[in-house]
């Protein structure tokens, strides 16, 4: 059967090469015969004849053969082939460094550092140093910074026309924050006794927790829609407590606290006088085992209504204890299979009534 020739071109050293640099071109036929011819243009124009041609070319040179073969049962006697040269700029190689997730990171975090050479070669070798000490080999390198730390890449290029094999990056300087605790406090205005149908307005105060922290309110546990900046108005029944967890936001964010308070509420036209009992509970935390000391605001002897709730307001300790001449100091002690956790304590006398809340750690 009659079969075409074909002829590719092979380029010595190779098809990209650096300024200045001299290329040969050798045919590479298929069904060229015995003795084929070569006939060689470099962008449309004859250059030369014979069985290679070698030139110094031009970034994006288009160099052809036209091979006539003189073998037997061809379809045609000519055959082309061609190549475009690529003339690479001399550089020195930069060792670029990617770092993930940031060069700024909370404290314990791990951070990656990726290696984005420019012309780094077909193989680039690297090689990663901390405050100038080496640490690994290559493209990447993973490690917990500490702050004011300094990472450096050491990039090894096989760039073809390279002015330099071996340079160093910039360095990265790891700033590092360190994890703080954030903390709430709400204060009350007017206060947290009030009487019915009187609007409190809650307002927390947030420490350590970032530039922009969320806050979410809550009452009786349950988050309040719509009521997530740091303040929150509302009219409440009586011993509501309201919570407001605020959570961190800047470099170690999503760390979260909370404070809450009770609200005390009056029917109308009948007045408090907390103000008259003072009463401390000790100590606070306690494993179970805790006084009240202190005054009820007179002089005579009188019982004190005492009961202990935990967060749901079930109740888990209820008794009376007995003022002697407006005194008190009795000692309370819970069931020791008590769960540890936050309690209310409440104290009722008369019209009068103090609330505390403990941290039971037994």
């Amino acid at each position: 059967p009659l079969t075409p020739p074909t002829v590719t071109i092979a380029a010595t050293p190779t098809d990209s090469v650096c300024p200045g640099e001299t290329v040969t071109l050798n045919p590479v036929p298929v069904n060229g015969g015995t003795a084929p011819t070569y006939v060689w243009k470099v962008n449309g124009i004859t250059v030369g004849t014979g069985n290679s041609y070698s030139f110094i070319p031009a970034n994006g040179d288009i160099a052809s053969v036209t091979m006539t073969s003189n073998g037997s049962c061809i379809s045609t006697p000519t055959a082309v082939g061609t190549k475009t040269l690529t003339v690479l700029p001399d550089a020195t190689p930069v060792a670029g460094v990617l770092v993930s997730p940031n060069d700024t990171v909370c404290q314990f975090n791990p951070v990656t550092f990726t290696a984005a050479p420019t012309y780094g070669g077909t193989a680039p070798t690297y090689r990663w140093f901390v405050d100038g000490s080496f640490k690994a080999t290559g493209d990447t390198y993973t490690f917990i910074p500490e702050d004011g730390e300094v990472v450096t890449c050491e990039l090894t290029s096989n760039y073809r026309c390279r002015l330099a094999t071996t340079v160093t990056s910039t360095g990265v300087v790891m700033s590092v924050d360190s994890v703080r605790i954030p903390t709430v406090s709400i204060y009350p205005e007017p206060g947290l006794v009030t009487v019915a149908g009187s609007p409190v307005t809650l307002i927390a105060v947030a420490s350590n927790a970032g530039p922009d922290p969320l806050y979410q309110w809550k009452k009786n546990g349950t988050p309040i829609a719509g009521a997530t900046s740091d303040r929150y108005t509302g009219i409440f029944a009586d011993y509501d407590s309201i919570s407001c967890v605020v959570t961190s936001s800047g470099v170690c964010a999503n760390i979260g606290t909370h404070d809450w308070v009770f609200i005390t509420v009056f029917p109308l036209n009948v007045q408090s006088t907390s103000t008259a009992m003072d009463v401390k509970l000790i100590p606070n935390p306690n494993k179970g085992a805790f006084s009240i000391k202190g005054s009820i605001g007179s002089n005579t002897t009188g019982d004190l209504e005492v009961e202990v709730t935990n967060m749901l307001g079930q109740v888990v300790y209820r008794g009376t204890v007995k003022a002697q001449q407006g005194k008190i100091d009795t000692g309370i002690q819970l069931d020791n299979t008590l769960s540890n956790g936050m309690y209310l304590l409440t104290l009722h006398h008369g019209t009068e009534r103090k609330v505390f809340h403990f941290v039971m750690e037994q």
